[in-house]
């Protein structure tokens, strides 16, 4: 298992459900979690086949920044 690190600006959890509904479109994803208290607002997904440009590809469609972080 893998875990990838993004840093977003995703908020608030009240856009949990686009975030979860857009991260269901890629494989692989096992769980997922943003660190609202963070000041990246990190996203953390654990998969065995997702790409870090898959995860950055669906959040920016959802109006979202997303980079992933090393």
């Amino acid at each position: 298992m893998e875990v990838l690190v993004f840093k977003t600006n995703i908020s608030t959890p009240d856009v949990t459900p686009l975030v979860a509904d857009r991260l269901t479109r890629v494989s692989g994803i096992a769980r997922w979690t943003i660190d609202f208290g963070d000041r990246d607002k990190v996203l953390r997904v654990e998969s065995q086949a997702a790409q870090p440009h898959d995860i950055v590809r669906v959040i920016t469609s959802a109006g979202f920044r997303c980079e992933e972080l090393d």
